[in-house]
């Protein structure tokens, strides 16, 4: 489909440049073929008898770009169609050559972004078993740290106080 509209509006650019006319070349003065350029030159003229100084194109610059400028419609046509064919034979060969490249290119980016996934489950893994028994180790603690005995309610003896008293270490006055 995209071949067949390229195709298509190729066909009529070459239609078009073969309608237009191209008159034969004419000298032309400087200000005929450039005039953006004659009108900035007066500019800086202007600029320059108001006290300004400002650096123009050098004379080399205004004969390239006289000898090289386009006269009509049908010589700007005719270059874009040339620059047409040129670009499109260019870009099947830019194309067939780096098409090895880009196939390499792709499976070089698939291989490092396996290799690089299997690496980020793997250390997520090890964090969670870290993550999981450092979590499993603190949760006895804290309970172990929270657990003091055991509390009744009920009246105690004499015998009772004795025995909590003589337990070892003194762990009564602990509680």
């Amino acid at each position: 489909m995209i071949k067949k509209l390229f195709l298509l509006t190729l066909s009529l650019l070459i239609f078009l440049t073969g309608c237009s006319s191209t008159p034969p070349k004419t000298a032309q003065t400087v200000a005929q073929t450039i005039p953006i350029t004659m009108a900035n030159l007066r500019g800086h003229q202007s600029l320059y008898n108001e006290g300004w100084f400002v650096i123009t194109s050098s004379h080399k610059a205004l004969a390239f770009a006289q000898k090289h400028a386009i006269d009509n419609a049908g010589q700007a046509w005719s270059e874009a169609v040339k620059a047409v064919k040129r670009d499109t034979q260019q870009y099947g060969k830019d194309m067939l050559a780096n098409l090895p490249h880009g196939i390499d290119t792709g499976q070089s980016i698939f291989k490092k972004g396996t290799q690089n996934s299997q690496k980020i489950l793997q250390t997520t893994h090890s964090l969670a078993l870290k993550q999981m028994a450092y979590a499993q180790s603190n949760f006895v603690n804290a309970w172990e740290s929270f657990i003091k005995g055991h509390v009744t309610y009920m009246q105690r003896t004499k015998e009772d106080w004795e025995a909590l008293i003589n337990l070892p270490e003194a762990s009564f006055e602990k509680l």
